[in-house]
């Protein structure tokens, strides 16, 4: 765990003129982690999938095995196990305030602000909504919206297509190495705050 003085240094070393884009992954950057229940959402996805339940497996691995071997509606099933077990713990998600300061500065130059997340889209409004931020954000791009999962920099480039910034004027933001990778291969600089 990081101490304040950490991240607010980091930060502190972001020259925010010189970006025009700033994207942010969500759980862990922008909001504290999420107490999910992550072994249960494995296990039922486990079950869904018809296999063995087991405590390293990835929630993305999980989900993507089950499309290839029983197709998109039990993928969907998949996805709405995701969504129950993520928004069981909205309510007690917390801003990390100096992100939430940073974006306040970015917003007020007229920047444009992106989340890039391995989260599903229903958490991150639900709880942007909460914290009265949903409205700062350009793009929101989400579990649901790519094909590949993260390190794989698909939602970034969606992020860079979709708002037509160049990725040597995009700064990516998150707490996890699988962020660092995606930001690598995007082409955009990265920075981890954990």
């Amino acid at each position: 765990m990081e101490n304040k003085r950490d991240i607010n240094q980091i930060l502190s070393k972001i020259d925010l003129d010189r970006y025009e884009l700033f994207i942010f992954d969500f759980d862990g950057t922008i909001i504290e982690p999420l107490e999910v229940n992550w072994q249960g959402l494995k296990r039922k996805l486990a079950e869904l999938l018809g296999v063995k339940f087991h405590p390293k497996v990835k929630i993305n691995y999980l989900l993507m095995k089950i499309k290839k071997t029983h197709g998109n509606k039990m993928f969907e099933q998949g996805y709405k196990i995701c969504e129950k077990y993520e928004l069981q713990a909205t309510a007690r998600a917390k801003l990390r305030p100096e992100i939430n300061s940073l974006i306040g500065k970015v917003f007020a130059r007229r920047k444009k602000l992106a989340i890039f997340s391995s989260n599903m889209r229903i958490t991150i409004e639900t709880i942007l909504n909460k914290h009265g931020l949903y409205n700062k954000f350009n793009r929101i791009i989400s579990k649901e919206s790519v094909q590949r999962y993260k390190p794989n920099p698909e939602g970034l480039e969606l992020i860079l297509l979709k708002t037509k910034i160049s990725p040597s004027k995009a700064i990516f933001l998150g707490d996890l190495e699988v962020d660092f990778l995606a930001g690598k291969e995007a082409g955009i600089e990265t920075v981890l705050i954990n």
